[in-house]
């Protein structure tokens, strides 16, 4: 993660009105990741509801796939 510092901060500071949040809510688990070298809170349901919410935004599955039919982007 240190290494994509400079992404991470990018991501927050663009993120889409729509998943500010979200963004806001990943990065700072990135953050706190890198600052403490534990990626446990990466586990927990609300860092990956944040990640689902960016995932289902940009039109992605959690696992990488592409979202099938409907809309590719959600509400928060």
């Amino acid at each position: 993660m240190k290494a994509n510092q400079a992404t991470i901060n990018d991501f927050k500071a663009n993120a889409p009105s729509d998943i500010a949040s979200s963004a806001d809510t990943l990065v700072s688990a990135a953050n706190n990741a890198i600052a403490s070298g534990d990626v446990s809170a990466f586990g927990t349901p609300a860092i990956q509801d944040a990640g689902t919410k960016v995932d289902a935004y940009c039109g992605q599955n959690a696992e990488g796939t592409p979202v099938s039919g409907g809309s590719t982007t959600t509400t928060t």
